[in-house]
């Protein structure tokens, strides 16, 4: 039984990275994925709000230096941003309860925005250059909106991750 178990934590986190890296795509599907949604961020925040034991910082480090690798960015940039963001929201998240799903969706709304803002000064600070706003914004906005369908995914692949950690 504990093989089985051992297996679904496995393709949960699978599924979760290949679902990240066909962003990152070399191949024509890469155009497409220009204003696709921040899943990373998206995931980062649900699964820091909700299960914080389901990931590890190892698993946010390793998939951040895979994208930086991708991406061409500075190795461990996205790393900079993503520890930097999650620290910025130890402190948000005393503000927000997080019992109904507006509250939810605006700490989500500040989480993102808090991204961006990290984001745009490491990538100023140690690629002098600056984000492309037009992008960033379509970006930010389709990541909203999609936001509530990625959290009730999110929500039953953690269903599954505690059913089977209990079968344990």
């Amino acid at each position: 039984m504990f093989q089985l178990t051992a297996l679904k934590t496995y393709l949960f986190y699978f599924l979760a990275i290949i679902l990240l890296l066909m962003k990152y795509s070399p191949y024509s599907v890469s155009s497409f994925f220009s204003y696709f949604p921040l899943v990373e961020v998206c995931f980062i925040f649900y699964f820091y709000v909700y299960r914080q034991n389901h990931i590890a910082y190892l698993l946010i480090f390793l998939i951040t230096i895979v994208f930086d690798s991708m991406s061409n960015n500075l190795i461990g940039s996205s790393a900079i941003v993503a520890f930097l963001t999650l620290y910025l929201f130890k402190f948000q998240k005393k503000l927000f309860w997080y019992d109904s799903f507006r509250e939810i969706w605006v700490g989500f709304v500040i989480f993102l925005f808090e991204f961006n803002v990290v984001k745009s000064l490491i990538s100023f600070l140690l690629n002098h250059q600056a984000l492309d706003i037009k992008n960033t914004i379509y970006v930010n906005i389709i990541t909203i909106l999609i936001y509530p369908i990625l959290h009730n995914i999110f929500y039953y692949l953690s269903l599954l991750l505690e059913k089977s950690h209990d079968t344990q």
